[in-house]
């Protein structure tokens, strides 16, 4: 029996020698996977961070075409006056100069 004692002992001492660098070993894994999970919630904020900045450009890049598009809008309406008004001319062949002659006596004061 003091055999089966001793081994029990021996067996005791072992599992306390190995159980701190299990543990260790645990804590060491642990720590490592805790230092990959904030790797990745880091990377998942940069992500996020530079989705939201694309987000804010692409809605940058909206409003400044929206704005171009009524730029050209009015362009257009402003060239579809001036081609109606070129077409009444034309069609009226209206092209006598109606200023007011000067008259004479404006030269001779002139000199």
């Amino acid at each position: 029996m003091s055999s089966e004692n001793a081994r029990k002992r021996k067996s005791e001492h072992i599992i306390a020698a190995v159980s701190p660098s299990v543990a260790q070993g645990d804590n060491a894994a642990q720590h490592q996977s805790m230092t990959m999970m904030d790797e990745m919630k880091a990377m998942v904020v940069r992500m996020q961070d530079e989705m939201d900045r694309r987000l804010s450009k692409i809605d940058e890049l909206e409003d400044k075409c929206q704005s171009m598009q009524s730029d050209m809008d009015l362009q257009r309406d402003e060239m579809d006056y001036t081609k109606s008004t070129l077409k009444l001319l034309t069609k009226s062949k209206n092209w006598e100069y109606s200023a007011p002659s000067i008259p004479s006596s404006h030269w001779t004061e002139l000199g």
